[in-house]
């Protein structure tokens, strides 16, 4: 993974100069330790987010408010069990998720495993295993 950077200060990098302001991508150990030196800051919008789970009887929520998008969610439906997605834009909805408005997502109700694109911001996903007994599985990345 890579994460994107700019410079606090006019500062010497590896083999190059940067001034104050400039933006470049760099490997996240590197990234990291320049942020942790006071060097360079995470740009904006720059947020990854890549968690996978499983949903027995009770919804998963998962956080995505913190990417600007696209997001990818894929869900695994276990043997006989029927599975959905909800998505949600309503803020704090993966901290109070009774209080959110969720929407399916477009594949709808699912028996075999399915992916979507949302291109735009989201503040949360729910995952609900619909019917059968085993073990449901999601992937998101952000």
């Amino acid at each position: 993974m890579a994460k994107q950077v700019f410079f606090l200060k006019d500062s010497h990098y590896g083999l190059s100069d940067y001034r104050k302001g400039d933006a470049v991508w760099l490997s996240d150990s590197d990234a990291e330790g320049l942020i942790g030196m006071g060097v360079a800051a995470l740009c904006p919008g720059t947020a990854h987010i890549a968690t996978a789970g499983t949903v027995t009887s009770t919804p998963a929520v998962v956080d995505v408010s913190g990417s600007p998008g696209p997001v990818t969610v894929t869900v695994i439906p276990g043997a006989g069990n029927t599975s959905k997605a909800e998505y949600s834009t309503t803020p704090d909805a993966a901290t109070n998720p009774g209080a959110a408005n969720w929407q399916a997502w477009p594949p709808g109700t699912i028996s075999a495993i399915a992916t979507d694109v949302f291109l735009g911001r989201l503040a949360a996903l729910r995952f609900t295993r619909v019917t059968g007994s085993a073990t449901d599985t999601y992937e998101v990345l952000a």
